[in-house]
């Protein structure tokens, strides 16, 4: 199952036991990445709920009524689910984050240089990748270690990686691939891939070649659109 799947499905139960005279067929549910946190995945559900009750209630109300039905698995999001004007926002957990980084990632590096206009950060980008692939995957482990993922920018990253599986929208690849370069480019020259310690070390590579590879996907889904 993915982190879509759940957590779909899990709003889609939640209003079914709190909301059951709301027909979900003849309903909505969109996503998007939280304006008030780039590290959150958030739904407006409750305000697409509050439109179509008789009764009206207030969209926080309806929120909180739907998360009161939410048990957070942490295979897939953390427990602090918070609300805010009518939206839920859900955070990619620690194991779902190691999950995506332990797959090994499938991109086209010349795509890729195709389409990052900053050539200097390009080549740098381009030397990592392929000593990435020269060594992947034995030489990178992963480990399931909670303090490995505590920089800010990783934790977006991974988010908008996991983000990828709830659209497909030509409105909403454009928002993620320029926000994928914008993050990868401050990540790249704010964290130093290489450290002395081996595992933080393969996290990092993990976490830029992962993003390359999302964004890879979403460039070339885009592509037919641009046509």
């Amino acid at each position: 199952m993915t982190l879509y799947h759940y957590i779909h499905s899990t709003l889609h139960d939640a209003i079914a036991e709190k909301y059951p005279e709301i027909d979900q067929s003849r309903i909505q549910v969109h996503y998007q990445i939280s304006p008030v946190n780039k590290t959150y995945i958030c739904t407006a559900v409750p305000r697409v709920i509050m439109s179509a009750l008789s009764n009206k209630q207030n969209c926080n109300t309806i929120a909180h009524e739907l998360v009161t039905c939410i048990n957070p698995d942490p295979a897939f999001i953390n427990p602090d689910i918070f609300i805010k004007d009518g939206f839920i926002n859900f955070q990619v957990s620690q194991s779902y984050s190691h999950a995506i980084l332990s797959l090994q990632p499938v991109y086209n590096l010349k795509l890729l240089c195709g389409s990052i206009c900053d050539t200097d950060f390009m080549m740098k980008l381009k030397r990592l990748l392929n000593y990435a692939d020269s060594v992947w995957p034995e030489s990178v482990p992963i480990h399931n270690d909670q303090d490995l993922l505590l920089n800010q920018t990783e934790t977006a990253i991974i988010t908008l990686i996991a983000f990828t599986e709830f659209t497909n929208r030509e409105s909403t690849q454009s928002f993620i691939i320029n926000r994928l370069v914008s993050l990868l480019k401050r990540y790249y020259l704010e964290v130093p891939t290489f450290t002395k310690d081996a595992a933080t070390s393969s996290v990092r590579i993990r976490v830029i070649t992962h993003a390359c590879a999302a964004l890879y996907h979403q460039i070339r889904n885009a592509q037919p659109a641009q046509q």
